[in-house]
């Protein structure tokens, strides 16, 4: 039995062995004529697409001498906050537009009056760090509507390459809405948890036989609320223009006006404790929300920016530019400043001390003459932007009439109502001059 069982077990060995090779033959018959199919075949084209997202990402940048310029051929740090963004963000102020801008921060503790700003820990000046389309010097004493800007730009580093006396920290640069090719109209109403409601309208149109005179205007105007209990509203107005006007192929004529009136209450500053052994103890946390000054502590300007530019081509690679403009900002304030009283390791717990009143009126103006000849210029494989030009501006602050009041009590803790008396006046004044010339050279291979 076990023979006959060896036997069978061989015969299926053997016919199982048959079967594989004559299948491998199969297989390599087949792998044989799929080579000859391959190599009489041609292959297909594939084509290969990529969708990329655009986003918020601005494509030219407008500060500095880099009128237009791609912002991927910027030597420069640069943060462009477009149109899409700042109504992405509901922005109504500056730090609104910039607050997801790396490096930028306020200076001030509150907000509701203007924004002053710091860039890598360094102040921005507010005498010589804004601008209008690249050139205006702002008064950044009141906050700068957006209503009519276009974009926010944020040029960040030694600005005073191209702008002269100014500050390191960078330049903050405010572009405004251009004339529509097509005519349009848009209008807003904008409302917060505070009580806050303005209305804007947006209007463009374009007039003459060939469309050659555009003309946009913005306006805006409402309630502000305040955060501040137990304070009224405040209030705001602004208009502005822009007009486009193609002269003819060679010349260009743009025009900005803008005009803002704004009103609301401040919240008292307060002053440091002194250092005791070096180190300075912060008082308890306070609720923002109780107002520490009287409520007379109000906050109102009205700035009026006006810049004229003309452009005219010599040829088809070489153009003059010439602009003019006058920034002009009237601030009164009364400014509340709570300080603690003696002995401070007694009144820091108790939140006793007193306060001061200070009334202040400006009015600073900034005047601007500018001249640019711009160009090409190219040399074997190197095309040169060139950028030659002067500048002057007068900066002129009129004599500040300040005011201080007699000394108020008052807790900081559980601040109750105090009225303020018995001011006496001060005057300052401020004028400053600037005249430079510049060369600029942006190369780059052909």
């Amino acid at each position: 039995m076990n023979g006959v069982c060896i036997k069978k077990h061989a015969l299926i060995s053997v016919f199982l062995s048959l079967m594989a090779a004559n299948a491998l033959a199969e297989s390599a018959k087949n792998i044989d004529n799929t080579t000859e199919k391959n190599e009489a075949s041609v292959l297909l084209g594939i084509t290969v697409e990529d969708i990329r997202a655009e986003g918020l990402r601005p494509e030219t940048v407008e500060a500095g001498s880099f009128r237009g310029t791609n912002i991927m051929d910027v030597p420069s740090t640069v943060n462009v906050i477009t149109k899409e963004a700042l109504d992405l963000q509901a922005a109504t102020g500056t730090y609104d537009a910039v607050r997801n801008t790396a490096g930028v921060t306020k200076q001030q503790n509150g907000g509701e009056t203007w924004d002053q700003l710091v860039i890598r820990g360094i102040e921005v000046q507010n005498r010589t760090n804004y601008r209008l389309n690249s050139s205006l010097p702002l008064m950044n004493f009141s906050q700068v509507p957006l209503e009519n800007k276009e974009r926010v730009e944020v040029l960040k580093g030694a600005s005073a390459l191209y702008y002269g006396f100014t500050s390191p920290a960078g330049i903050i640069n405010y572009v405004t809405k251009r004339p529509t090719n097509d005519p349009m109209a848009t209008v807003g109403l904008m409302m917060d948890n505070y009580g806050s409601a303005v209305a804007s309208a947006d209007v463009s149109e374009r007039f003459g036989e060939e469309k050659q005179v555009g003309v946009r205007v913005n306006a805006a105007g409402g309630t502000l609320g305040s955060y501040l209990d137990d304070v009224d509203n405040g209030n705001r107005s602004f208009v502005s223009m822009a007009l486009d006007w193609q002269v003819n192929d060679r010349l260009t004529i743009k025009a900005d006006v803008e005009h803002d009136r704004r009103k609301v209450t401040e919240q008292a500053g307060i002053t440091l404790p002194k250092a005791v052994n070096g180190v300075i103890t912060l008082p308890h946390t306070v609720d923002p929300k109780t107002l520490v000054g009287p409520d007379s502590t109000k906050f109102e300007t009205e700035t009026t920016n006006v810049l004229l530019r003309s452009d005219y081509a010599l040829s088809d690679t070489w153009s003059l530019g010439l602009e003019a403009g006058r920034a002009k900002t009237e601030r009164e304030r009364n400014l509340a400043t709570f300080t603690f009283s003696n002995p401070q390791a007694t009144t820091l717990n108790t939140g006793t001390g007193t306060v001061k009143v200070n009334h202040q009126e400006y009015e600073y103006t900034s005047d601007l003459l500018r001249a640019e000849l711009y160009g090409v210029v190219n040399t074997w494989d190197i095309q040169h932007d060139i950028t030659f030009g002067t500048s002057y501006t007068e900066k002129n602050q009129k004599p500040i009439s300040s005011s201080s009041s007699s000394t108020l009590a008052q807790n900081l803790y559980t601040p109750h109502t105090i009225t303020p008396n018995g001011f006496h006046t001060d005057h300052r004044r401020f004028v400053y001059h600037e005249r430079y010339w510049f060369l600029y050279d942006g190369s780059c291979h052909t």
